[in-house]
């Protein structure tokens, strides 16, 4: 099933259902050439920018200024800031257990392409680093360069 706007020398726009997979895609163009905008595959995994998401989320940019990638922003006149939440728990969303000594609650991994494939080439995240008990969860930020998993 497709439904859009199209015409010469105007944005097109084109949203496509796709029967058999399930997929839905959104495409559009400024120049009459359609590209990915945003893919919804019936896994849940959802990809802008791209059409094969790798991951419940995929941000797919060859943009090379800024802004680009994901972004958070925050309007307000008090204190707080943009940011980003990592949450980790053992067990399932709904019936979620305590975290344990040593589980990454969050992380950020840095790849860049070494002409065949991503390689690894730092970590920064949040671990938990000792004894946990309600309403106390120890954690250490750790870093690393170069290879982790």
């Amino acid at each position: 099933m497709r439904a859009g706007r199209e015409g010469v020398n105007r944005p097109v726009c084109l949203v496509d259902f796709d029967l058999q997979t399930g997929d839905l895609r959104i495409l559009t163009s400024a120049t009459g050439t359609l590209a990915d905008a945003m893919t919804v595959k019936s896994s849940g995994f959802v990809g802008v920018g791209t059409s094969a998401p790798s991951g419940n989320l995929d941000v797919v940019s060859t943009l090379a200024t800024t802004p680009r990638g994901i972004a958070s922003s925050q309007y307000h006149s008090g204190l707080n800031a943009a940011y980003f939440l990592g949450r980790k728990a053992r067990g399932t969303p709904a019936a979620p257990s305590t975290v344990i000594n040593s589980d990454l609650i969050m992380g950020l991994d840095a790849e860049a392409y070494d002409g065949t494939s991503f390689v690894d080439v730092g970590y920064a995240g949040f671990q938990v680093n000792g004894t946990v008990a309600t309403g106390s969860v120890p954690c250490c930020l750790t870093y690393t360069s170069g290879k982790r998993r």
